[in-house]
């Protein structure tokens, strides 16, 4: 499995706009492809303009197999909400259950 970790940086205000655009366009459309699992959206409460996304894709040739056209049609769907990203892809393993924090913040 791999993870793409996304940082975008959105103008002031614009943040929620574009939480649902990403939503609508690029969540719907990698739905439709074979690599993607799932999605999770983070918003920092010090940083108003901060999204930090985290897509779970099953590997790199999939990734890879999505093809240049289908991303080009996701980022003209975003219109005006089109935001540059920082993006890193990580190789990585199921999450390890010895290593989950809920129990340490309260989450069970």
């Amino acid at each position: 499995m791999i993870v793409e970790f996304i940082t975008v940086t959105c103008p002031p205000g614009k943040r929620d706009a574009f939480i649902q655009r990403a939503d609508e366009v690029w969540t719907a459309g990698l739905m439709t492809q074979p690599a993607f699992l799932g999605k999770e959206v983070w918003t920092d409460p010090n940083d108003p303009d901060k999204v930090y996304l985290a897509i779970h894709l099953k590997s790199r040739e999939l990734l890879n197999a999505i093809p240049l056209s289908f991303c080009e049609e996701m980022a003209a769907a975003m219109g005006a909400l089109l935001m540059p990203i920082h993006s890193v892809i990580l190789d990585v393993t199921l999450p390890d259950a010895r290593y989950r924090q809920e129990e340490m913040a309260g989450g069970k």
